[in-house]
């Protein structure tokens, strides 16, 4: 019986992917026999030769009138490798903060905020990353599966490869630092003793640990952090990062504390302290204190009593100045460095503007002229000196823009400043910007801030 006289027609469809051919078997009636010949020759019309399912197409040859999208042939599906992770043996958040307890005053005890890593110590490892696995399709089409990646580390500074290059290892005995998902290993001097005659001076590069106290007289500096579980008497401490002090600072009028970060303190007495962040301790008596953020006074007594305070956003306390008027004088906002610095870059954007339009129109009159007479010396000589000239200047102006651009967003984010305390006595003495005020008397839950040019004393 020829194709067309057949009562019956087959249907081959084949899945997007062609890892799948399926068949529809279309008839009017079903007294008839396939045969599984038929069957296949129908599907090497539409080329599916591979994965053939034999117990689909007996069921098609017994149930034709069944036989609706029937699946008769299945591929092997390509399967990607999968990429390499890295895992890592270390803590990566790098989420170290002084603990609060429950009454909201901070335990300055809680300091030992270092992962320290000895060296050999692995730091990191990489997962094998697997092959790919080629595909066959059910017309006989090999696919191929992409292979695995294999990750790469991202390290720093005291941090090697392994031979396989499988882990990395810390090359020296030193704390992690993190940045991102890079790894550095920065080294840690720690000191269990007392900073005095056994020691001398202390001056290193990487994070300073000290157990002891640091006595009067001598100094530790770092680029890095330093943390100390005593007291500092008259002493020097100097940091790039941050400095955490435990037991406290008795200055004797003859301490420094100065760090880039911000100084957390039990309590600071008769002492200088510059910090380039955030100032947060429980008393503050008697000190020269300049802050590039804000001070906080707060724990069991929250005190600020005696001397000079200068901050760029808040100064705040549970008590500020005493009964008796001792005078204790706070600075906040806009300095007078800040003042001159605005000013200076005010005039010299004026400046490098004028300089920059003078010199492009005789440039661009003297770029005529080059073109007139290409060979007149002379020209060709105020045609590059004022070119150079041109292009110094337009660099100046660029860079001063900048500049500029980012004091007018400080003095913009410095306008919400204030002292904030439960008690502020007379004798406390406040400056915010070129304004001044005097508290005249004892005021509970008060507030200072600047309205309208005026500095007022409010409640909250």
């Amino acid at each position: 019986m020829s194709e067309s006289n057949k009562p019956y027609k087959l249907y081959v469809k084949l899945s997007s992917d062609y890892y799948h051919a399926y068949l529809t078997v279309d008839a009017d009636h079903f007294d008839f026999r396939l045969t599984k010949e038929e069957i296949i020759k129908a599907l090497a019309a539409k080329k599916v030769t591979f994965g053939l399912n034999p117990n689909a197409i007996e069921y098609i040859i017994n149930n034709p009138d069944k036989a609706d999208n029937i699946e008769v042939a299945t591929g092997i599906e390509h399967e990607h490798g999968v990429d390499s992770k890295i895992i890592y043996e270390i803590d990566t958040s790098q989420d170290f903060k002084a603990a609060e307890k429950e009454d909201g005053t901070v335990d300055f005890k809680a300091t030992n905020f270092v992962q320290t890593v000895k060296k050999g110590q692995v730091l990191a490892y990489k997962t094998e990353a697997t092959p790919g696995k080629t595909g066959t399709t059910v017309t006989g089409m090999a696919i191929k599966a992409k292979d695995g990646k294999l990750g790469n580390f991202k390290f720093g500074k005291n941090v090697e490869l392994s031979e396989v290059g499988m882990q990395i290892l810390a090359a020296c005995d030193g704390t992690i630092k993190m940045n991102g998902v890079k790894v550095s290993v920065i080294e840690v001097l720690e000191i269990f003793s007392d900073v005095g005659v056994k020691t001398g001076n202390i001056s290193f590069s990487g994070r300073i640990i000290i157990r002891g106290n640091v006595t009067n007289g001598y100094k530790v500096e770092t680029a890095d952090s330093i943390e100390i579980y005593g007291v500092v008497e008259a002493a020097e401490i100097l940091a790039g990062g941050d400095i955490i002090i435990s037991g406290g600072v008795q200055g004797n009028d003859d301490c420094i504390i100065k760090a880039g970060g911000d100084i957390r303190s039990n309590y600071f007495n008769n002492c200088e302290v510059v910090a380039g962040g955030n100032i947060i301790t429980d008393s503050l008596m008697h000190c020269k204190v300049v802050c590039d953020e804000s001070i906080t006074a707060k724990g069991r007594k929250g005190l600020i009593l005696g001397g000079e305070y200068t901050a760029r956003h808040h100064v705040i306390a549970k008590t500020i100045g005493t009964e008796i008027g001792t005078i204790t004088k706070l600075q906040l906002g806009i300095t007078n460095d800040i003042m001159l610095e605005f000013q200076e870059l005010a005039a010299n954007l004026k400046d490098y503007k004028a300089n920059v339009t003078k010199l492009k129109k005789a440039y661009d009159i003297l770029s005529k002229q080059k073109k007139v007479k290409p060979d007149d010396p002379k020209i060709n000589q105020m045609y590059e000196t004022t070119k150079a000239s041109l292009d110094d200047y337009n660099v100046k102006l660029k860079t001063t823009m900048v500049d500029f651009k980012n004091i007018n967003e400080l003095i913009e984010n410095l306008k919400g400043v204030y002292v904030k305390a439960d008690t502020v006595y007379p004798g406390v003495r406040v400056k915010i910007g070129n304004s001044h005020y005097s508290v005249k008397s004892e005021t509970a839950m008060a507030k200072i801030i600047k309205d309208h040019g005026e500095i007022i004393l409010t409640t909250y």
